[in-house]
């Protein structure tokens, strides 16, 4: 099953994210992963516009964001904006960019 999201922010910029899970494995807690893992995608998408992160972020890191995903799912968590900030912070600085 692929999910492909296209991100879009208020001054016109867009992009497209895609995940993809194997048919065998499309329970509801996958379908819940890949969902969280579209809306961190989101997220930082909205972050770069702001230039809180660098631009590209959210392309680069999408598998951290699915793993990032299935941690919030597993660990049946509610504050998915508190997570994810948290998650920014061990990463910073952006070494890699």
């Amino acid at each position: 099953m692929k999910q492909k999201m296209e991100v879009k922010d208020n001054l016109g910029n867009y992009g497209f994210l895609e995940f993809e899970i194997p048919a065998e494995n499309q329970t509801f807690q996958n379908r819940k992963i890949i969902m969280m893992g579209m809306e961190f995608s989101r997220m930082a998408g909205i972050l770069e516009t702001l230039g809180n992160v660098p631009e590209g972020y959210s392309s680069k890191h999408k598998l951290d964001f699915l793993n990032w995903s299935k941690e919030f799912v597993e660990k049946n968590l509610e504050d998915a904006v508190l997570f994810f900030e948290k998650k920014l912070e061990s990463v910073k600085p952006w070494n890699d960019e």
